[in-house]
This record gives C-alpha cells, sequence and structure tokens, in this order.
C-alpha cells in the first residue's frame, strides 16, 4: 500500500514540477493557473495572520530605535515609560535581543512602528518567494517554474510559517534566508551565502546555528570568521550606542528573567501556562525535576550531536552532494531548535530541510522509515492551529491537557537530529564504497 501511495505522489509532484515526466499541454495549462493561484493564496493568508497579532516585532523595531537614538533600552524603567504612550503593544517582559539585532534592522527603525510592521511582513514574504524558489531552483532545475509557486504558496499557506508571522517573531523570515542560503552554497556563490549567514547571525544568533553549521561542514572557514567578525562589531557598535558598560549590565539583569518559572517561557512543560519549547533542557526539566541538571546533560547532549555532525563532515569531504547538504540541513535546523531557548513558532525554519528532502525524493537518502519517523513534524508544520489545539487539550483534559503537546516538540526536534545523523551515515558508508554521486 505504501508503494502505491508513494507512486501515486511521485506522479503528481511531476505533474505540478512539470519534470522529467511532463504532463499533456491541457494539464499544464490547468497546473500553470493553479500554481498562481496558490501562490497568491499563501500570500494572502500571509498578510491575514500578519493582522491579527504582530506584537512581538515591537522589540525587535524597538532595538533599531534604541540605536539611532541611544536609547537606554535596556533599563527596565525607561522600557515600562517608553511602552506607556501606547504606540507599541506591550509593555514587554523585557528586552532580551543582542545589540546586534538593532544593527540588523536599522533600516526599518527609520519608519514608525507601524509602517516598519507592514515593511517587515513585506520582507518576510519576499524572503520566503524567493528563498523557496532559489532553493527549487538549485536542487531540480529541470522542473517547471510552477513548481516554485506550487512549493512557496503552499509553505506560506503552512501552520508553522503562520505560528511565526502572526506574533511579529523572525523565524519565518530566516527561513526565506536559509533557502536563498542554501541555494547560493549549492551554486557555488559563496560570497552571497556569507553575506546571508552573517546578517541572520546579527539578527537573531539563536536561528543562526544552521547556517554556521553548514559553513564549518562546507569548509567554508573564512565565512565563518567573517560572520563571527561582523556579529562582534555589530554587538560592540549598538552597545556603544544604548550605554555602553551600564547597558550590559541592565542586559543581563533582562535575560535573566526570561526563563522565570511560572511564566510564558517556563522551561517547565507541566506549567500549564506554558507556551511549547524546541530545546532539549525543556524536555530534560520535564523529566528530571532538576533545572540546574537539566541544562548540563542538554547542553552536553548538543556539544555531543555537533562533535559527531563536524566528524561526519570531516570524512565526507570539502565538496558536499545534495544528499550530504539535505543531512547536514535537518542535523542543523533540528540542533539549532534543541540547543538554545526556543518556542514552537522557530520550529518554522525546519521546512527548509523537509521541503529540500521532498525534492530530492531517493537521493535524500531517506528510507520509508525515517519519512515515517518524520510525519509528525511535518504534519504538524504543515497543518497544526496551535492555540485552537491548546484549547481543545485544556477543555477535554484540564489544565495538564497542554502537557503531551508540549513534550512532542522537544520530542520529535530530537527524531529530527536522528534522522538528519542517519542520512549523514548511510552516505559516509556509501562514499566508501565509491557510490555516492552528486
Amino acid at each position: 500500500m505504501l508503494t502505491a501511495v508513494q507512486k501515486n505522489l511521485r506522479e503528481l509532484f511531476l505533474t505540478l514540477g512539470g519534470g522529467s515526466k511532463a504532463p499533456l499541454d491541457g494539464r499544464a495549462a490547468y497546473a500553470n493557473a493553479a500554481s498562481h493561484g496558490v501562490l497568491g493564496l499563501g500570500l494572502v493568508a500571509l498578510l491575514f495572520a500578519a493582522s491579527r497579532g504582530g506584537g512581538d516585532f515591537g522589540p525587535m523595531h524597538l532595538m533599531g530605535v534604541a540605536v539611532v537614538r541611544g536609547l537606554p533600552i535596556y533599563d527596565r524603567a525607561f522600557q515600562l515609560q517608553l511602552f506607556a504612550n501606547g504606540e507599541y503593544p506591550g509593555p514587554p517582559q523585557g528586552m532580551f535581543y543582542p545589540p546586534a539585532t538593532g544593527v540588523a534592522l536599522l533600516p526599518l527603525a527609520w519608519f514608525s512602528f507601524r509602517i516598519a510592521q507592514h515593511v517587515w511582513c513585506g520582507l518576510t514574504m519576499l524572503a520566503i518567494v524567493f528563498g523557496v524558489r532559489a532553493l527549487l531552483k538549485a536542487a531540480r532545475p529541470d522542473l517547471q517554474p510552477r513548481a516554485w509557486r506550487f512549493a512557496a504558496g503552499f509553505v506560506m499557506l503552512s501552520a508553522g510559517v503562520r505560528w511565526g508571522i502572526t506574533p511579529g517573531q523572525g523565524a519565518p523570515l530566516v527561513l526565506g534566508l536559509l533557502c536563498l542560503f542554501m541555494a547560493q552554497l549549492f551554486n557555488g556563490n559563496r560570497w552571497w551565502a556569507i553575506a546571508i549567514a552573517a546578517f541572520a547571525l546579527a539578527f537573531k544568533f539563536t536561528l543562526a546555528v544552521p547556517f554556521l553549521l553548514l559553513l564549518l561542514c562546507f569548509r567554508n572557514y573564512r565565512g565563518l570568521v567573517l560572520c563571527a567578525g561582523t556579529w562582534v562589531v555589530s554587538n560592540a557598535v549598538g552597545l556603544y550606542r544604548v550605554g555602553g558598560l551600564t547597558a550590559m549590565h541592565d542586559y543581563k539583569m533582562n535575560i535573566a528573567t526570561v526563563e522565570a518559572l511560572g511564566d510564558i517561557n517556563t522551561p517547565d512543560p507541566w506549567a500549564p501556562i506554558s507556551v511549547p519549547r524546541t530545546d532539549l533542557s525543556y524536555l530534560a526539566f520535564g523529566v528530571l525535576r532538576n533545572l540546574p541538571l537539566a541544562r548540563t546533560l542538554a547542553q552536553l547532549a548538543c556539544v555531543v550531536i555537533a562533535v559527531v555532525l563536524i566528524w561526519l563532515a570531516w570524512r565526507l569531504g570539502p565538496h558536499p552532494t545534495l544528499r550530504q547538504a539535505f543531512g547536514y540541513l535537518l542535523v542543523g535546523t533540528c540542533l539549532g531548535a534543541a540547543a538554545v531557548y526556543h518556542h514552537h513558532y522557530d520550529w518554522a525554519v525546519l521546512i527548509a530541510p523537509l521541503l529540500l528532502g521532498c525534492l530530492l525524493q531517493e537521493r535524500s537518502g531517506l528510507k520509508r522509515t525515517d519519512w515515517l519517523l518524520l510525519s509528525p513534524m511535518c504534519a504538524m508544520l504543515a497543518f497544526l492551529p496551535i492555540a485552537l489545539a491548546q484549547r481543545l487539550l485544556i477543555d477535554a483534559f484540564g489544565s495538564r491537557g497542554v502537557v503531551l503537546l508540549n513534550f512532542s516538540f522537544p520530542v520529535l526536534t530530537l527524531v529530527g537530529i536522528g534522522v538528519g545523523l542517519l542520512s549523514l551515515f548511510s552516505g559516509l558508508r556509501r562514499s566508501s564504497a565509491g557510490l555516492e554521486s552528486s
């Protein structure tokens, strides 16, 4: 039965994409029209989702404004005073973005918050559309243009992108940048790849882990140094503008409150108020009930995974095949989600490796069992209305009803790491046997 389903899906893929088995002219015309419709529907869906919230963009925009005007943005009393005029939704629990975020968003700081919010939404949509387009052209140049329109439309219609675009988070933008970054790596445009990675690192360093790991796996050491240098300089310039050493002290005080127990950012998955998180410390604390031990074990596990990934990259050589690049991307994105404090909406970046795996099909190295393991993650990213699911679980099972949902995110992130590593080990065996090709 599974074989029959795979055959039907492959035929549908070829029809929509116009690959090696191009459909008849009539079917192609309908497919082209449908691709424009899906792309347009995706754009409308993102605009609607963005109009429902966007408050989380406020602190990011304020970081840029603070760098331009030299405001003491990390001072708690100043934050409360700043949000009192009602221009920004809030006040926030604190300012948790480093100064480099303000430097990265300097162009938007010259606009009012509401105008900048619309520009931000437009930039996110452009990044996704052109990122998906570039990734499809790099990974599957045999496909017709309608393929990228379908793919970009379906990505924008996905629940995972809506999770981020509705509150105004940065993960959907980073998803588009990651697709662009991978396309530049595949095409050998290393300077464009470095520039994209450097911006991603300055904008939100916790989401930049896959960019840096992929540069390392591709042995682009110059790119790593340039990205690190850009990040250091951006933070130094931003810190100087917002108060220097005093601002650094205030920033540390802000960060100390980010994971307070009893808050929505709590590291306790058993807390009904908790917004689902993807990091391993969240999972470990839920099991061990000892926060210092949980953080230590989670960090140790992530270091071990990173060492294994680097060892595999060294063994596989400096010129990865598409199959190997897929493995790096899957492990890198999942490791980024597991290693650092992240909420469920940051899972949006995982769409990039899953999309690449679908494009490569058999060349991804994934077996049926691998896709079966990844299917819950794919289903959640595609369809899960997170707020509705939380309400239904609470109505059905009480205040503890969301616990299973909370645990599912870090568990499935670990599954993604495991599947990616298995794909890379399989590639290593094929490479040793002389079977691996680009």
